[in-house]
């Protein structure tokens, strides 16, 4: 197999795009540590997706940035032939002694026929390769549209691996939507890991084999872990009251339940390096931990290579369309425990029924739409190790929507504030594990109980 040609191809993705504007204390320092600002300027400022894959490069390494920038986060203006956008990515990579060693800027153009386009949820998608010396490093990207002025910035630690030594037998894997074979080699369509259910019937991986002689065997694993069952729905006992005891134990337990497993061998007959293309089920959406294994045997001993990946896999990047689930988990907060069992106690039909008729009373149609907007949004927002929707910020989001100040109190602890009125309240929040930062609870009795019901009765009111 020849080596592979990577195709810049779009994915297609349906989503709406929010524009929220937060304020927050202190300076821009202070301000990039606030979780919840983080999420909504993300939704305007020229946000992307990036994934890293290590592979040798000659005696050293080379790593491969991918990114995905969403139409919808940029700002188009009309041109002779449709619309036109641009943006500038920066990428600076500083070793570990904080010295910079690589940096590159790339100026891309995206032209459109019709402003719907500019509105589709399409994706301008390229990769930048930077050879490296094997040590660890630390990656800035910064996106800039060039017509908004807005910036965006991600961070990220990386390790370029030394493909030199004896004990490594493969590059990271690159996981694919599709492959296909042409008379110039093998043509790769990548997707992200966190959108691996947006693959047409199966998703693949993609990885060089290293360090191999004629008469070794390698087998190839691949595992999905999900959490063990847990029930973490709370009592439907909640109205008007705010979710301070809600918690998502599969942000806290390790994923241990194994879901999926796959083991294929090869023998190898020579020492030329290889690559190898294997496709597999898609996993269900939800938190979930890959596991690819390599492992090569050579005259009984073993050496095993293993990346494993917790990520949320999305059925879209930026979701818009949300479950029967994530609607009645919404309404038992803004609803009578009596309404509220009523529905549970109905059948999948029935329940669309019944949902109908409570906002028939309460603003119809249009009001119906504009919950559910908040509930696609909060998903958006606040997803992480759980579906955001259903995360305490998530539903403060839902109830009471976006907050008109945030304060910043270390990387750990945020409050929002609503003005009612002549009246200033607070919801406080906190995060609860180290290991998922970005899983915050609402610290408990922190919230002005006039506040929740305020926000719940204007939901209820009938108009």
């Amino acid at each position: 197999m020849g080596l592979c040609r990577i195709q810049h191809r779009i994915i297609i993705l349906s989503a709406a795009l929010l524009f929220l504007c937060i304020g927050c204390t202190g300076e821009r320092e202070a301000a990039a540590d606030c979780y919840s600002l983080a999420q909504f300027r993300k939704m305007s400022a020229p946000s992307f997706l990036s994934y890293i894959m290590n592979v040798r490069e000659g005696d050293g390494s080379r790593i491969d940035i991918y990114l995905l920038m969403p139409y919808n986060r940029l700002k188009f203006e009309k041109s002779s032939a449709g619309y036109r956008a641009s943006y500038s990515i920066s990428f600076i990579v500083f070793d570990s002694t904080e010295t910079q060693v690589k940096v590159k800027e790339v100026d891309r153009i995206v032209e459109v026929s019709s402003y719907e386009a500019t509105t589709a949820q399409s994706m301008d998608f390229f990769m930048q390769s930077f050879p490296l010396a094997p040590g660890n490093y630390t990656l800035t990207i910064t996106s800039t549209d060039n017509l908004s002025q807005l910036l965006y910035r991600s961070t990220k630690l990386i390790t370029a691996i030394n493909y030199s030594g004896n004990s490594t037998v493969a590059s990271t894997p690159l996981f694919l939507d599709t492959a296909a074979v042409e008379k110039s080699g093998v043509s790769l369509r990548p997707i992200f890991p966190e959108l691996l259910t947006q693959a047409k019937n199966s998703f693949g991986i993609f990885q060089e084999l290293y360090n191999l002689a004629q008469g070794d065997s390698v087998k190839f694993s691949m595992k999905y872990y999900i959490t063990r069952k847990i029930n973490e729905e709370p009592s439907s006992r909640v109205s008007y009251s705010p979710p301070y005891r809600l918690s998502s134990p599969s942000c806290f337990a390790e994923n241990d339940s194994l879901l999926f497993s796959n083991d294929s061998l090869m023998i190898i007959n020579n020492d030329i390096p290889k690559q190898v293309i294997q496709f597999f089920p898609i996993p269900p959406e939800g938190f979930v931990t890959l596991e690819r294994t390599v492992v090569r045997y050579r005259n009984g001993k073993e050496t095993v290579n293993t990346v494993r990946r917790s990520t949320y896999v999305r059925t879209t990047a930026l979701p818009s369309t949300i479950s029967l689930s994530e609607i009645l988990h919404s309404m038992r907060y803004i609803m009578k425990n009596d309404e509220y069992d009523s529905l549970l106690a109905a059948d999948n039909t029935l329940k669309i029924d019944k949902l109908k008729d409570f906002w028939s009373e309460r603003g119809g149609e249009i009001r119906q739409k504009e919950f559910y907007k908040r509930i696609a949004e909060a998903k958006s927002l606040f997803t992480s190790c759980a579906n955001g929707s259903s995360t305490p910020m998530g539903l403060t989001y839902i109830v009471c929507g976006a907050p008109d100040y945030i304060e910043c109190r270390g990387l750990f602890s945020e409050t929002w504030y609503y003005n009612v009125g002549e009246r200033v309240m607070s919801v406080e929040f906190r995060a609860l594990h180290s290991d998922h930062p970005e899983y915050y609870e609402i610290t408990p009795f922190s919230v002005n109980e006039t506040l929740w019901q305020y926000f719940v009765e204007k939901w209820r009111r009938r108009r």
